[in-house]
């Protein structure tokens, strides 16, 4: 279960940071 919940933490962690990086980029274009 802990590690179910771990997974999924991560996993929109590094949604958010991907998107955000996508964000960055658009805007710097």
């Amino acid at each position: 279960l802990y590690q179910q919940m771990l997974a999924k933490a991560l996993a929109h962690y590094f949604e958010a940071k991907l998107l955000l990086l996508d964000a960055t980029d658009f805007s710097l274009k």
